[in-house]
């Protein structure tokens, strides 16, 4: 435990070495490493907050364009929903004497309305988000 922990001789490496510091030196040496890379590991950090701020903007900007792709993909199913309408012509009813009928509902998402005007024998299906 005295060597891994505080033993002077041993050998580590330097704490910027997330910032891709090659500095291997021993306990007794790292305050000196430290003072005399001091600038050397700003520059490091400052170089890796660049990469990763390129990074992210590579990611924000595939994002971006994958989201109007989706954009795009949503505006055509809007048109295609809202052109939905089925209207049927009933002939050979005969003329008894029915209120007209009118029911709305939703299934998945949809509303749906259901139309029979006993004026004209038309049924109506309309189908909108």
């Amino acid at each position: 435990q005295h060597v891994e922990q505080d033993c002077v001789e041993k050998e580590i490496e330097c704490p910027f070495v997330k910032y891709k510091c090659v500095g291997l030196m021993k306990r007794k040496n790292l305050r000196n490493h430290l003072e005399e890379k001091r600038i050397e590991h700003l520059e490091l950090k400052v170089d890796t907050m660049q990469e990763f701020i390129s990074e992210q903007g590579a990611m924000i900007e595939t994002m971006s364009h994958e989201i109007k792709s989706l954009k795009k993909e949503v505006e055509k199913t809007e048109t295609i929903t809202e052109a939905i309408k089925l209207d049927w012509r009933i002939t050979k009813v005969p003329k008894i004497g029915y209120r007209s009928i009118r029911k709305q509902f939703q299934v998945a998402g949809y509303n749906l309305e259901f139309c029979l005007f006993n004026t004209s024998y038309d049924l109506h299906l309309r189908v909108y988000p």
